[in-house]
């Protein structure tokens, strides 16, 4: 339970920081739909499959536990793996709305002859 709300908290700041204001809530609701149709959806069965077939004479929960370590190490590589093109798409944001920099005023006194002295008589 805890670790779908800090998941959820997670997710809603990237996407806040990544996503156009405009396609925000349906990111938002894609990702909702997916994550909930396999946490409800795939998760029992792939559970059942691997305490069927790999775990012949364990109990369920080492299945569940199974389960859990191999698809929270494959989340891992993924966010690590995304990590990179994820700073990438929030510093182009950040560049893009950053103010213009001042553009110096130009000079109103006359440009002095430098090279005119410098070369002599």
């Amino acid at each position: 339970m805890i670790w779908t709300i800090v998941n959820s908290c997670i997710v809603q700041v990237a996407v806040s920081e990544v996503v156009p204001n405009r396609l925000r809530g349906l990111v938002l609701g894609a990702y909702a739909i997916v994550s909930g149709v396999l946490a409800v959806g795939l998760a029992p069965l792939v559970v059942a499959l691997v305490r069927e077939h790999l775990m012949k004479d364990a109990s369920v929960g080492w299945a569940i536990v199974a389960v859990w370590v191999v698809t929270l190490t494959i989340a891992a590589a993924a966010a690590i793996a995304g990590r990179g093109a994820y700073a990438r798409s929030r510093q182009a944001i950040i560049t893009a709305l950053a103010p213009p920099e001042p553009q110096p005023s130009p000079s109103l006194e006359p440009a002095s002859p430098v090279a005119a002295t410098a070369a002599g008589p």
